[in-house]
């Protein structure tokens, strides 16, 4: 992998030198391109689309960023690529911009110009996580040492997994369901859904546990057995790719691949570290555990044996009870004691598949890419000590539940910047700011103040959409005026429209923040 803006800018810069184009010219070309990319796309079952409405082939652009010897290598194209954007405003290809603490002041008002449109593009990476992030992660058994160098020339590939050169390997293998877990682990492994039991070992009856310590290790029972099936269904999948599906043609491409006469499949690529998979719905985690020690252990008006029988009746006859939970601190307004439950429900996920490999021997990654999968996953996973009902949505991505977010869009941030994206930086967050924000120089100039502050709080991964309520409102009524209303899902943006209203609605009700709040 590579970015655009530097693989391409030996070839600009000689053609501009020698009078062969003009800036115009190279534009246009740029602006071909992306209609190109526009055209292809992928065929998707019904089945498939529940789980990643509206999207498309996955295209990914990236600019920015450090170069091998950490200098910021922003040039001419990078800008050039991001008026291409401007210019064309597709949903496809993505975009993704690299940042860091010395990144140009004029490359960040940039951004903000492409986050004017609203469509909620660019993906913003942050450097400064990423790619210490990478240099931590475990030694595969057969990998060597990752070089500062390799890891500062990554690159976001489909939505935000990250990648370097001569790696293969990715993330999105399965899907946890961080709800389902809790579920679990409050009613001895059994789903409310399903009525089954979903594990091997036993977490014990919630209904007797007397203190929060008794709370976690019935989740660490229920985390490990379900890592177990996932890590299972990761050497399932791979074996199944490597003996039926190997892709011989991309292999012939990576250098170490050839020579050592190994396709990538068979751990050919010199670096293999990916899967098992990602993780819905960590605020929802951390807001549960907040709310039972806060409700029944702190303030002790209910009893554990009152909340699982509320749980079970999915709050029915216990509005009371539920009121409280809803009340207690919520991740996403700089509270530290729910942020500290947030945080301990990602290095829980983070420490159990880092322990794991693959089947190639690289190691387990984590991820925090929800896709729409939060809405499917939500309708599974019953009611949660967070105040949640069965059925409803999970968190998406990384960021706070819906409706959850009360104290401005800086409590946010500082929320966000307790989690430690070093263990876990294959991470989405969605950010809404106001429709109109990033319109004039002075609004492009508080967002670039925003970016600096997501790249001092070492959070991975923003994409910032900026579309009003009203407009997106109006675009349900009269569909066929809005064909061309480009909103940001998750990993990847869309077309407003072909999305489910189930889908537009979550969009919509995501927290819109003022930018300077």
């Amino acid at each position: 992998p590579s970015r655009i803006d530097r693989w391409l800018f030996p070839f600009y810069d000689k053609d501009i030198k020698e009078g062969r184009i003009t800036n115009d010219d190279a534009l246009a070309l740029l602006e071909e391109f992306y209609i190109w990319l526009a055209e292809s796309s992928h065929y998707y079952t019904s089945g498939v689309l529940s789980w990643y409405s509206g999207a498309a082939s996955f295209h990914l652009l990236t600019v920015g960023g450090v170069d091998q010897k950490g200098r910021d290598s922003t040039n001419d194209l990078s800008y050039l690529c991001l008026d291409a954007y401007i210019n064309t405003n597709l949903f496809q290809p993505s975009l993704s911009v690299r940042v860091h603490s010395q990144s140009p002041q004029a490359l960040l008002e940039k951004v903000g110009e492409v986050v004017a449109l609203g469509g909620g593009q660019p993906s913003i990476c942050n450097d400064d996580v990423i790619i210490p992030g990478m240099l931590s992660l475990p030694r595969g058994y057969n990998d060597p040492d990752l070089t500062v160098e390799i890891a500062r020339d990554y690159v976001p590939v489909g939505c935000v997994e990250h990648a370097v050169p001569y790696h293969y390997g990715t993330p999105m293998h399965s899907y946890i369901n961080y709800g389902a877990l809790i579920e679990l682990a409050l009613n001895r492994g059994e789903s409310h859904l399903y009525k089954r039991r979903m594990i091997v070992n036993d977490p014990g009856d919630a209904r007797e546990f007397k203190s929060m310590d008794e709370v976690v290790k019935a989740l660490e029972i229920v985390f490990q057995d379900i890592m177990d099936v996932d890590e299972g269904l990761v050497m399932t999948q791979e074996k199944v790719e490597r003996d039926f599906y190997p892709c011989t043609w991309q292999s012939v491409f990576m250098e170490d691949c050839v020579e050592r006469g190994l396709p990538k499949e068979q751990g050919g690529a010199r670096y293999n570290f990916g899967g098992p998979g990602t993780c819905v719905g960590f605020a929802d985690a951390g807001d549960s555990l907040a709310a039972i020690e806060k409700v029944i252990f702190i303030d002790k008006k209910w009893t554990m044996k009152d909340l699982c029988d509320a749980l079970d009746a999915n709050f029915e006859g216990w509005e009371e009870l539920r009121k409280d939970l809803i009340d207690a601190p919520k991740f996403g307004n700089d509270n530290e004691f729910a942020d500290k439950w947030c945080r301990y429900a990602h290095n829980l996920y983070n420490t159990s598949i880092l322990k794991r490999r693959n089947l190639r021997g690289g190691v387990l990654q984590p991820g925090g890419v929800s896709m729409s999968v939060f809405v499917p996953h939500g309708a599974v996973c019953g009611a949660l000590p967070s105040g949640r009902k069965a059925g409803e949505a999970l968190a998406n991505g990384v960021g706070a539940a819906l409706g959850c977010e009360f104290n401005g869009l800086m409590a946010n941030f500082n929320s966000m910047g307790r989690i430690n994206f070093f263990g876990n930086y294959d991470t989405i967050w969605n950010v809404r700011i106001e429709g109109g924000a990033c319109d004039t120089v002075e609004g492009r100039k508080e967002f670039a103040n925003l970016v600096r502050v997501f790249v001092d709080k070492k959070i991975a991964q923003m994409q910032v959409s900026s579309l009003s309520t009203e407009t997106m409102r109006k675009a349900q009524e009269k569909p066929e005026d809005y064909r061309d209303l480009i909103v940001r899902v998750v990993g990847y943006s869309a077309n407003f429209v072909t999305l489910p209203p189930t889908v537009q609605d979550l969009v919509i009700q995501r927290e819109e923040h003022a930018l300077n709040s």
